[in-house]
Formats: C-alpha cells, sequence, structure tokens
C-alpha cells in the first residue's frame, strides 16, 4: 500500500503541473483541462481511501 500512495502522490503531482501549464495557453472549459481536473479528482480521492485506511 505503500509504495501505490507513494506512485499516486507522485502522479498526481504530475498531472497537476501538466494541467497548471495547459491553463496557461488553453481556454477556461476546454475537455482537456475538464478531464485532466477530473484525473485529479480520482487520483485524490484514491489517496484519501488509502489514507483513511492506514488509521
Amino acid at each position: 500500500m505503500e509504495i501505490k500512495l507513494e506512485i499516486l502522490n507522485y502522479q498526481y503531482w504530475e498531472y497537476f503541473k501538466y494541467c497548471k501549464d495547459l491553463r496557461l495557453t488553453l481556454r477556461h472549459g476546454h475537455p482537456k483541462i475538464i478531464r485532466l481536473e477530473n484525473e485529479l479528482n480520482e487520483i485524490l480521492k484514491e489517496i484519501q481511501n488509502i489514507r483513511k485506511s492506514k488509521k
């Protein structure tokens, strides 16, 4: 579980940086940004679930 959490954390931050960069060039509400934000939310939910199960 610890390795999965570490991978998800790295994945979250990579997606976050990519989404941030896209926001500089694409308009608000662009489908790529929406998909990335949805994926970020899913990753964050999974991270939170893993952390809750560890307590």
